[in-house]
């Protein structure tokens, strides 16, 4: 965090503009974001197709876009899929707290970011084909 003193200073001392440029840079570091491409493992029955995470406030404020493909047909049964783990985040990106997705390929989703890194797809609006791109979307505070 970044602590706002403003420090004493008198006329024709420069102790204020240092001091101000100094605050700009830890305000720019917060909000200039960083990208990893790698960020978790794949879990069995699935194919990575793409995983990013882009994070700001000094990391703690994760963009989570995750694709993969089934290598099996993901049946559905009255919307049901079981709790079907796709993927797991590194220890570095976990969420604070669960964080509820909706997912989508050619069938929408529910599913869950869990404090764990498991990504899991919970429900489908009906069956998955095999090779089907199922893209995550999240925003959330890191723990």
């Amino acid at each position: 965090m970044v602590a706002l003193t403003v420090p004493a200073v008198g006329v024709g001392d420069d102790t204020l503009a240092s001091w101000a440029a100094d605050v700009k840079a830890a305000i720019d570091d917060l909000y200039s974001p960083s990208v990893d491409t790698s960020v978790g493992s794949i879990a069995a029955g699935f194919i990575l197709v793409s995983q990013s995470v882009r994070s700001m406030l000094g990391g703690r404020l994760c963009f989570l876009s995750l694709t993969v493909q089934s290598t099996a047909l993901l049946s559905a049964t009255a919307g049901n899929i079981g709790d079907i783990t796709c993927f797991t985040l590194d220890a570095a990106y976990r969420p604070a707290e669960r964080v509820a997705v909706a997912w989508g390929s050619t069938v929408g989703g529910f599913g869950v970011i869990n404090t764990t890194g498991t990504c899991q797809l919970w429900t489908a609006s009906d069956d998955v084909p095999a090779s089907q791109n199922i893209q995550f979307g999240a925003t959330y505070l890191l723990a």
